[in-house]
């Protein structure tokens, strides 16, 4: 019993003496990354970096759709507009009360008319800036996901490796 306080790991090979450990892990430390290592590396930055450019162009697209839709609410309205005007100009009402009345009427139906264009934009920018926050939120989980996988394949890239430093 008293060998395995002294080697607690010893039915497994490892040695304990953590000088040992850390000069083996400096050592490591210096060496270049191996090109696998390098792959991999290079693989995470660029799926960080396309998840970066999707999220641009996503915004990109969501602001072009506000601008059309915009574009087009306003072209609605201006129809709308000159149709009131056209028929208070074809009816010709008998007094000038009752043809300000029917311009309040038409602006109020233009007015409503831009209120909901206005919130259907914002309705669609809501729903655009969902999408993506979701396609940004899954780039971010799948690069922590790589990355908290090539954290537990490190130790078992370099156990061997100091395996063999310490027990040539």
């Amino acid at each position: 019993m008293k060998k395995l306080e002294e080697k607690p790991f010893a039915l497994i090979g490892v040695n304990t003496n953590l000088d040992d450990a850390k000069k083996s892990l400096e050592e490591m430390a210096k060496r270049p990354l191996s090109e696998e290592e390098k792959k991999k590396a290079e693989q995470l930055a660029q799926q960080q970096k396309k998840v970066e450019e999707l999220t641009k162009e996503l915004q990109k697209k969501v602001e072009e759709m506000q601008k059309d839709n915009a574009a087009r609410s306003l072209q609605r309205a201006q129809d709308s507009m000159k149709g009131a005007q056209q028929q208070l100009e074809q009816n010709q009402p008998a007094s000038a009360q009752e043809e300000e009345e029917k311009a309040l009427e038409d602006l109020k139906k233009a007015e409503e008319e831009l209120k909901d264009a206005l919130e259907e934009l914002k309705r669609q920018a809501e729903e655009e800036l969902g999408r993506a926050k979701r396609l940004e939120t899954a780039g971010r989980l799948a690069g922590g996901i790589a990355h908290d996988f090539n954290n537990l394949l490190g130790p078992l890239v370099v156990y061997p490796e100091i395996l063999q430093v310490k027990y040539p």
